[in-house]
C-alpha cells in the first residue's frame, strides 16, 4: 500500500489540495491521511476552524471527489478500496508543543505502511511568520528524518516575504544541518499543468519502501 500522511493546519487549504491534487495521486494508487495540527489558519480572514463539523464536511467533500474520480461506479469504488484510497482519514490534534508533536508522531507510527511519505506544511502556528526560533515544522522535520521517514515540505507562503528562504536559512544554520532543501508550492502541486506537480509525483513514484 502507498500512502501520504499530510500534516497541515487548514481545512480550507487541504480541501483545495484534495480537489485538485488527490485525483492525480489516486491514479497512481496513493492514498492519503491528514493530520490537522497547528493554528495558523486562525489568522486567515475567512478561516474555517478545525471542528467535528468542519472535519465531517471535509470528509464529505473528499468522498465526493473520490466518487467523481471513480465515475460514480460502485464496482470501481469496491475495487479501489483495497488500495486504501478512500475514505481519506482525518485526525485532529488539539494540543501544541511537545504533547502535540508526540501525538502527531504517534499517529504516523500507528498508521505507517510499506511505502509512506509525509507531507509537512511549513507554517503551522500563529506567530511563526517571524522566525526567531525553531518552528514546529522544523522540529517535526528533524524528528521525522531521524526516524527515517520520507518527508517533503510544502507551503502556501513561498512568495510572502520569502518565508521559505528564511525557513531554509534558519534550519541550515543549526549545527549538523546543511541540506539542499526543496519546498513545494501548494498552488503549483495542485495545478495539473504545472511541472511542480509532476516533480512531486515523480518523487513519490521513486519510493522503494
Amino acid at each position: 500500500m502507498k500512502k501520504i500522511i499530510w500534516i497541515d493546519d487548514s481545512i480550507k487549504r487541504m480541501d483545495f489540495l484534495a480537489r485538485n491534487l488527490f485525483p492525480e495521486l489516486w491514479k497512481k494508487e496513493w492514498g492519503s491521511s491528514i493530520i490537522f495540527f497547528g493554528d495558523h489558519y486562525k489568522g486567515e480572514s475567512s478561516c474555517l476552524h478545525v471542528t467535528t463539523r468542519s472535519l465531517d464536511m471535509l470528509a464529505y467533500e473528499i468522498t465526493g471527489y473520490y466518487r467523481k474520480f471513480c465515475e460514480y461506479d460502485d464496482a470501481i469504488l469496491d475495487k479501489n478500496e483495497q488500495y486504501g484510497l478512500w475514505p481519506t482519514s482525518l485526525h485532529p490534534v488539539n494540543k501544541s508543543g511537545e504533547e502535540g508533536k508526540n501525538e502527531v508522531l504517534g499517529f504516523i507510527e500507528k498508521n505507517k505502511v510499506e511505502k509512506l511519505w509525509i507531507g509537512l506544511d511549513l507554517l503551522l502556528f500563529l506567530g511563526e511568520e517571524r522566525l526567531d526560533g525553531k518552528s514546529m515544522s522544523m522540529i517535526l522535520y528533524d524528528e521525522l528524518l531521524k526516524l527515517k521517514y520520507n518527508v517533503f515540505l510544502y507551503s502556501t507562503y513561498l512568495n510572502s516575504d520569502d518565508y521559505s528562504t528564511q525557513w531554509k536559512n534558519m534550519y541550515n544554520g543549526y549545527p549538523g544541518h546543511s541540506e539542499n532543501i526543496r519546498i513545494f508550492s501548494r498552488g503549483k502541486i495542485a495545478d495539473t499543468g504545472d511541472n511542480e506537480q509532476k516533480e512531486l509525483i515523480d518523487l513519490l513514484s521513486k519510493t522503494q519502501g
